[in-house]
């Protein structure tokens, strides 16, 4: 217990006035003239000791009440968990953390998260002194103000909620850089949704903050929430008027089950399917659309949910491309049966591959043809083009390198990576092989697939090229299978298995065709991603070798701007939506599909325990809602005041006193 006016105590000796007055009338004898003592009789010994017990009562009754007096105005409390009560209110230091990541979107009992924030925020100031120090920042933007608060702008202004899933780790390093060396009592106010994603960075800062008087200020979870947290494309090969297969994950992360809300698809703009979805509460549920379109080229396509409690993750965008007629020439000695067999099976029904076989001595011809890509069989030919073709591929051409039975070293190589100079060629003996599965490092969906653990390629002979950080396709003995290189603006694929049955059994897996549509499709362009997450780099190197002297980069919301030729990214609007890549006189080059980062739909929600653990064990924890927040704020701060209760019991000793005075005085008239 502590007492916020102790000073009053000094009137305790106040308490001795009803002992005095008692002893007083003690001695104040009156002396009576009578007749006869025969009326002494009548005053019997019971009640002369009742008398006397009912005065010595009412003394400490009224010694009691005078007590609670004095003790009332002391102002005692109780149960306060940071206590500091008695500090300066100039020397304090006050922080106010906002957490402004997209979770925070929405509204709760249809008033809208950002006007509750602000309520919040200005509450919190409403209980800090003018003079005081106060600090201001957002986890996204970082510090918006820092000084006398007497001094505070308006932040609404500057303030915003944004599309990003920033983590506390930032903010909560810049704060301690800044309040290390300060001694003063200092407060943290940190406005969140309670998101445990967020939080788990803040481990590393617990230490410090143990100091701190931490409150966690969180704001009511979302009540209907339906979002889009997933998509994926189930064809590996994407054809014009060929069904296609799109799987959309919805996940319910409001505190009711939704049940008959209406999705739709959109291609170019143009709802072409929808169905009605039944999602329970902190559950994700799949759906499945088939649709087609009907040519090769680009779809700008989202999903969209009907409007709930936060209608800014109803929608999900993406792209579709179906890819332009692609030109590839194979320079070899003799046709591969089963890199035929694959442009066969890539083009049925559909010419979007045409496939030219040169000579080794054609070279110049291949390239000249214009050729998006070349396939180079056999190592050994390098010797004589290596020059015309790392002249290519720093052009922007994609060069894809297998060996073959005439090759049996790889110095030829060294010209795309040093390390693979003058390595041997292993060849294994009968019913015996090696295996290849995909590197750990890689982050390609398609070569990371469980396929490659279930189904391993065999390999029987392969050259022992060493495991890089380029590898994508290793063995389990430590050699790189395929690789991937960069080289100018280009792409050099190397292999060190050639694509038939006497090398590995890859060409009859059934991975083989996807994997080398993947290859061919997927080149030196991120621009073809089905999408992006706010955050992600955007490097559009296809665009800046499209033969413009200036593009344009446009937002969902048309802001625009130059892009600047020398710069390897766009740094584009972080919102959702369709950026697009444009001439300088408005024509489309190309776009991508951007949206909220998956993050940021986790709905967990940390409870106390996890709060404290991730934050400071001195945290006070103020769950919102119908709350007085200055109450909380003050409780938190100093603790309850228990003068009220204390006003209780005085009136009742008052009322109890008058009682048994009212008593006594009969008792002495009688």
């Amino acid at each position: 217990m502590n007492f916020l006016s102790s000073i009053f105590f000094s009137l305790i000796p106040l308490i001795s006035i009803p002992l005095i007055i008692h002893l007083l009338n003690k001695r104040n004898i009156i002396t009576i003239d009578f007749s006869s003592i025969r009326f002494l009789k009548a005053l019997e010994t019971e009640s002369i000791r009742r008398l006397q017990f009912l005065q010595i009562l009412l003394m400490i009754l009224r010694t009691l009440i005078i007590l609670l007096i004095i003790l009332m105005m002391t102002r005692p409390v109780i149960g306060g968990l940071f206590s500091y009560w008695n500090t300066d209110d100039d020397s304090l230091i006050s922080v106010i953390l906002i957490d402004d990541s997209f979770s925070m979107y929405g509204k709760n009992d249809d008033i809208d998260r950002h006007t509750q924030i602000f309520s919040i925020y200005n509450e919190i100031l409403n209980n800090i002194s003018d003079n005081s120090e106060i600090y201001i920042s957002t986890l996204s933007k970082g510090k918006l103000y820092s000084g006398i608060k007497a001094k505070l702008p308006e932040i609404d202004k500057i303030f915003e909620i944004t599309y990003t899933s920033p983590e506390i780790s930032v903010s909560l390093a810049e704060i301690e850089a800044k309040y290390a060396d300060e001694y003063s009592k200092k407060e943290l106010y940190y406005i969140t949704d309670g998101q445990k994603k967020h939080l788990t960075s803040a481990n590393p800062f617990k230490a410090y903050f143990e100091d701190w008087n931490i409150f966690t200020l969180i704001i009511p979870q979302l009540e209907e929430n339906l979002s889009i947290v997933d998509l994926e494309i189930d064809n590996v090969i994407l054809l014009p008027n060929s069904p296609l297969t799109i799987g959309v994950t919805i996940m319910n992360n409001g505190s009711t089950d939704i049940e008959n809300k209406l999705i739709q698809l959109f291609i170019n703009d143009i709802s072409v399917a929808q169905q009605l979805v039944n999602v329970k509460v902190h559950s994700a549920n799949a759906y499945e659309f088939i649709t087609a379109v009907p040519t090769t080229g680009d779809y700008a396509c989202y999903f969209k949910i009907e409007d709930d409690d936060r209608a800014t993750d109803n929608q999900f965008y993406f792209k579709i491309t179906i890819p332009e007629k692609l030109k590839i020439g194979s320079i070899t000695l003799r046709s591969d049966l089963y890199m035929s067999h694959l442009f066969s099976s890539i083009n049925f029904k559909n010419t979007i591959i045409e496939n030219t076989n040169y000579l080794p001595g054609n070279v110049q011809l291949a390239i000249s043809d214009g050729n998006q890509i070349l396939i180079q069989n056999g190592y050994h030919s390098l010797s004589s083009m290596g020059v015309e073709l790392l002249e290519y591929v720093g052009n922007g051409g994609h060069l894809i390198i297998f060996p073959d039975d005439l090759d049996s070293t790889t110095t030829e190589l060294d010209i795309f990576e040093p390390q693979y100079l003058n390595r041997e060629r292993e060849i294994l003996s009968k019913d015996k092989y090696q295996i290849a599965y995909s590197n750990s490092s890689n982050t390609n969906p398609l070569f990371i697939s469980k396929t490659y653990k279930e189904n391993p390629i065999k390999l029987f002979r392969y050259f022992q090229l060493p495991q890089i950080e380029k590898s994508v396709l290793v063995t389990d003995n430590g050699y790189s299978i395929y690789s991937r290189h960069y080289e100018g603006d280009g792409i050099v694929d190397i292999f060190s298995i050639s694509p038939s049955l006497t090398w590995s059994n890859f060409p009859i897996r059934g991975y083989f065709i996807p994997f080398f549509h993947e290859i061919f499709y997927n080149q030196f362009n991120q621009t073809d991603k089905l999408y992006f997450q706010i955050g992600d780099r955007w490097m559009p190197y296809k665009e800046k070798q499209s033969g413009y002297e200036k593009i344009k980069y446009y937002s969902p919301i048309n802001l625009d701007f130059d892009i600047d030729m020398n710069s390897a990214e766009i740094f584009y609007q972080k919102i959702p939506g369709i950026h697009q890549i444009r001439t300088t006189a408005d024509s489309i080059i190309s776009f991508i599909a951007m949206n909220v980062p998956t993050a940021e739909f986790d709905s967990e929600i940390a409870n106390d325990s996890e709060l404290k653990g991730y934050l400071s064990e001195n945290l006070s924890i103020i769950r919102m809602g119908n709350i007085d927040l200055k109450e909380a704020i003050h409780k938190s701060r100093v603790g309850t005041e228990l003068w009220r209760l204390i006003l209780y019991l005085i009136s009742l000793l008052i009322i109890i006193e008058m009682i048994i005075s009212s008593n006594a005085i009969q008792k002495t008239s009688s």
